[in-house]
């Protein structure tokens, strides 16, 4: 990364219900901060990752929170989590407004239809998010011989779009 200009960076909060609260938004080098000010970011994503950035127009989105790198200013987020008994909670962040968001993605952007007779089934590695009216849920895909979950993945029922990424080979 590279600046130019004045420019100030403010660790963001995550928030809840319209109102920020005491957790941060990501962890580590992952952590979600604001810049402020006049001036130009030079970035480059990880050596596995690529950028995408995607115009909400009037939809909005959820997103899984290590997905989006960044978002214009006029985008409202709100964070939410999938709680889960079989695997770690799916950490989310929900979109809307006029504006970007700038995904960090390990492959292209793909979206897959939902319908409500046909649930779309996505593992954790390949789920990007969704758009649309849709509800989501844990579920295992692969378990072991004793009925143990080994692999989880999210379940969407309704009427929208799975949103994955595969990685690239």
């Amino acid at each position: 990364m590279a600046l130019a200009g004045q420019l100030s960076f403010q660790p963001e909060m995550k928030r809840f219900r319209g109102r920020a609260t005491d957790k941060s938004f990501g962890e580590g080098a992952a952590r979600m901060v604001r810049a402020r000010g006049q001036g130009v970011l030079y970035l480059e994503p990880a050596a596995t990752r690529t950028f995408l950035a995607v115009d909400l127009g009037e939809d909005s989105a959820y997103f899984r929170d290590e997905c989006v790198f960044a978002f214009e200013e006029p985008v409202m987020f709100e964070n939410g989590r999938v709680p889960s008994d079989i695997a770690p909670d799916l950490d989310l962040v929900h979109l809307r407004g006029q504006g970007q968001v700038l995904l960090s993605l390990p492959g292209p952007l793909r979206a897959v239809a939902v319908r409500q007779e046909q649930p779309v089934t996505v593992p954790l590695t390949h789920l990007v998010g969704w758009q649309g009216n849709l509800t989501p849920r844990m579920v295992p895909v692969l378990k072991s011989p004793s009925g143990e979950p080994l692999r989880a993945a999210v379940e969407l029922g309704g009427e929208g779009f799975a949103l994955i990424a595969l990685g690239v080979r």
